[in-house]
């Protein structure tokens, strides 16, 4: 049975202390990581995007929060986070949420949303880019510093930088429910990253950066969370392989514009598909 959820704007103090507690039980962030109420409601009136997702009860279970920026001449609203409890997750709340933010951002003037996100945080990595139409060709490396959160602890937080281009096809046609998918079977894609079985434990290949197709694709394996907590070393190995693959393909003008589940990619891991773009 579906919950009833309503999606407002926040604007109010004891709102945005609802917002600080959601980012405490999900990423598990320390006062020092918290973002501070007074700027999140400093943004909230000062042409940001800071929208709470309430249930029945009037409890926050979720909630998206940009601020305008500036980069390279481009004028955006920057997504700082999104958040959904995990009772509410598997419901489309993230991407109601998301379309929302959309909406707002229009009404700002400004077509053009980013953010960062983890590369191996895999279903995450697939709702930026099938289900919003985002894209992404540039990698920070260790954007955030090493952290004690709930996701990263242990790891560099090396991030891809997401373009959700507002007016785009992409995210229009994700709108409708169609969203765009790179063509061709995925076995037909050079692989520049695969994947090893060492005793159960899997294990990044050498990459490969030197295939020149218009599509390259390359494994990352489902379940980094478990994988880290369960064996660091491993999880530092794909963190370091990933990287040199990502930023050695983005250089050559390649774009992060799909990724097949297992399922679709009749494979044990996900599959990320570059494509070489003019622009």
């Amino acid at each position: 049975m579906a919950r009833a959820v309503e999606i407002r704007r926040i604007e109010k103090l004891d709102e945005i202390d609802s917002l600080i507690d959601v980012q405490k039980e999900i990423w598990g962030f320390d006062e020092l990581n918290i973002t501070a109420p007074e700027l999140i409601i400093v943004h909230a009136k000062l042409g940001g995007v800071v929208l709470g997702a309430f249930n029945q009860d009037n409890k926050m279970v979720g909630f998206v929060y940009s601020f305008p920026a500036e980069k390279g001449g481009e004028l955006m609203q920057w997504s700082h986070m999104l958040a959904v409890l995990p009772d509410y997750r598997g419901t489309g709340l993230g991407k109601r949420l998301k379309w929302r933010q959309r909406e707002e951002t229009l009404k700002r003037e400004m077509d053009l949303c980013c953010w960062t996100f983890d590369p191996l945080q895999t279903v995450i990595s697939r709702f930026n880019i099938v289900s919003l139409g985002a894209r992404a060709n540039e990698y920070i490396v260790n954007a955030y510093g090493m952290r004690n959160g709930n996701f990263d602890a242990g790891l560099p937080t090396d991030r891809f930088v997401a373009r959700w281009d507002l007016n785009h096809q992409r995210a229009l046609d994700c709108i409708d429910g169609r969203p765009r998918r790179a063509a061709g079977p995925p076995q037909d894609i050079s692989c520049a990253l695969k994947t090893i079985d060492d005793k159960g434990i899997l294990l990044p290949s050498g990459p490969d950066v030197e295939i020149d197709d218009e599509l390259v694709s390359v494994d990352v394996p489902l379940g980094m969370n478990r994988l880290r907590k369960a064996n660091l070393d491993a999880s530092m190995r794909w963190r370091q392989a990933t990287r040199e693959v990502f930023t050695a393909y983005f250089k050559r003008g390649y774009y992060l514009v799909d990724i097949l589940t297992p399922a679709e990619a009749g494979n044990e891991t996900f599959l990320y598909i570059l494509r070489k773009e003019e622009n």
